[in-house]
């Protein structure tokens, strides 16, 4: 379950041309890039607090650690989002206060 964790992380950090080689290497001719696309700049961060805006599709981490959750659903009102995750044995959904969640696995090293 871990290397498809880290496969995740690698393709959410590939910039466009990066996706476009991966894309054409497994036979998937239906991405479209811009062909001068401009390399990212990062995640969008909150002028408030300076924390990583979170979207549908981000894959987080609790602040306290544990496995890779995928956002879902964000609920701006209740300030929370939906999350999904698999326990290893079948996949498990909850929602969490988004101030909760980090875009970094807490458990890293790095």
């Amino acid at each position: 379950m871990s290397n498809m964790y880290e496969f995740l992380k690698l393709i959410r950090s590939m910039d466009d041309a990066a996706l476009l080689t991966l894309a054409q290497l497994v036979g998937n001719d239906e991405v479209a890039v811009a062909p001068d696309a401009a390399p990212s700049t990062g995640p969008d961060l909150c002028e408030d607090c300076g924390r990583q805006i979170l979207e549908v599709g981000d894959v987080v981490w609790l602040a306290s650690g544990g496995p890779a959750l995928t956002i879902i659903e964000i609920d701006e009102e209740k300030a929370t989002a939906e999350v999904y995750w698999h326990d290893g044995q079948r996949f498990q959904e909850t929602d969490f206060p988004l101030v909760a969640l980090v875009d970094r696995d807490p458990d890293d090293d790095e």
